[in-house]
């Protein structure tokens, strides 16, 4: 190592210790020498830093996509959507109606009883399709809004029957609830302006008529002595929010069911997409105000409508989100303690096996400021590679998982650099006593060692 003198009285100016930006260089320059020298060393101390920084990124992004996954579960279910509804949706079977198992054959006498439906008690004809128009326009913090008519019916093909849920909608449902066919389509704006006789099942029930559910596209079914055609076959969902079973629906057009299968101009209710919950409150407040008013309600009046706005699923997601997320992150943190406790400890015997070192260095002239920037910049290239590398690592095997289809892809970018940053800065605090340790170290009782 070529030594740096103090400038004497007639030295050249060439000879003075190097300082500013000539005096980081050479530290720098230093630094990378001492570690290319002491690989060993290098590797450990950049491990802990490498394990905190994998573990730091790697269960943010894990939860991150998880956090999606989760989200989409509870977008299916609900948890975005307010649902209205009238105040009485009471419901009772007409006592001829007769269900014939989807495993037996339908028979004359079960076909002949296909036409019964389920009739409503008290029924409260309180909501119509123009309400959801009005709630709309008057209040734009709604995304989208669908209306919705549930019946009970039958439907059949050759001779198998069964009893089914009958529920009519427009195109936005599958985009509301976050869910798409498996096989085939939704039925499309055209169809549903025309009331056209197509409809989409359920796949549960797809596979008690037809079997395999890719069979019964483009199929016609009888529901209300009506033949229907099969646009497509929805994907298993299971129950939703509110405890019924979505894979024994049948999907149809809101008009077919107002118009073809009933005579209504009212309907079972309104799904309406919140663009954000916060304001749950001043919403049920709008809409509560706004259709008292279109209903004509006096003062004294009880609601003819009720509001829902699935909290419950809301609150779960975000309780498990928050608990996944603290756990993530108290053992990250602990594994970039142990990382820059590791740097610490290198560092300090770094410090003691090379005081001859530091001594020499010292006696010949070389500042106290360039022997602590060369430790410091060895434990920030340390730590700094140590979580780069990291970095990298974490991104590679969160990427890898979401190629293989197991979780939603997620990236953080601005995380990623952040948590390099963060490596850098532990190193530097991790280095910075035993630099100035190295820094303040006497020179006579280095040489004597």
């Amino acid at each position: 190592m070529r030594a740096s003198f103090p400038r004497q009285a007639g030295e050249p100016a060439s000879l003075r210790p190097p300082s500013g930006a000539a005096g980081m260089r050479f530290g720098l320059r230093a630094a990378l020498r001492i570690l290319k020298i002491q690989p060993l060393r290098t590797l450990l101390a950049m491990l802990g830093v490498f394990l905190g920084a994998l573990l730091l990124v790697g269960i943010t992004h894990v939860l991150g996509a998880i956090s999606l996954s989760m989200e989409a579960q509870a977008r299916s279910l609900g948890s975005h959507i307010a649902t209205i509804t009238p105040e009485r949706p009471s419901f009772s079977r007409r006592e001829d109606v007769r269900f014939v198992s989807g495993t037996e054959s339908a028979g004359d006498a079960a076909l002949a009883g296909q036409d019964d439906r389920y009739a409503p008690l008290d029924p409260a004809a309180t909501l119509t399709p123009d309400d959801l128009e009005v709630v709309m326009t008057e209040i734009p913090y709604f995304t989208a809004g669908v209306p919705f008519i549930v019946s009970e019916g039958w439907i059949s093909h050759g001779g198998e029957a069964s009893g089914c849920t009958i529920m009519g909608v427009t195109p936005d449902y599958p985009g509301l609830h976050a869910i798409t066919p498996a096989h085939g389509r939704f039925f499309d704006d055209e169809e549903e302006r025309l009331a056209s006789l197509v409809c989409v099942l359920g796949d549960a029930l797809a596979r008690r008529i037809f079997g395999d559910p890719a069979a019964a596209l483009d199929a016609h079914v009888r529901i209300h002595r009506s033949a229907v055609r099969v646009l497509g076959i929805m994907a298993p969902r299971g129950a939703d929010s509110g405890g019924a079973n979505m894979d024994e629906v049948v999907f149809v057009p809101v008009r077919t069911a107002m118009q073809r299968f009933s005579t209504q101009d009212h309907v079972s209710g309104l799904f309406l997409e919140m663009r954000s919950r916060e304001a749950i409150p001043v919403l049920s407040r709008s809409i509560e105000a706004l259709l008292r008013q279109r209903h004509r309600l006096t003062r004294d009046a009880r609601n003819d409508f009720s509001m829902s706005f699935a909290g419950q699923v809301d609150e779960m997601v975000t309780n498990a989100t928050e608990l996944m997320t603290t756990l993530g992150l108290i053992g990250a943190g602990i594994s970039f303690f142990v990382g820059s406790l590791g740097i610490f400890s290198i560092m300090i015997l770094m410090v003691h096996a090379r005081k001859t070192e530091i001594g020499i260095r010292r006696a010949v002239g070389a500042p106290k400021r360039l022997i602590l920037l060369q430790f410091l910049f060895e434990a920030g290239l340390m730590a700094g590679a140590g979580g780069a590398l990291g970095v990298v690592a974490a991104l590679a095997l969160t990427q890898a998982v979401a190629a293989l289809g197991l979780l939603p892809g997620y990236l953080n970018i601005p995380l990623a650099v952040g948590v390099c940053l963060l490596s850098l800065i532990c190193g530097l605090l991790a280095g910075g006593y035993p630099a100035w340790k190295a820094a303040r170290l006497e020179v006579l009782a280095a040489l004597r060692e």
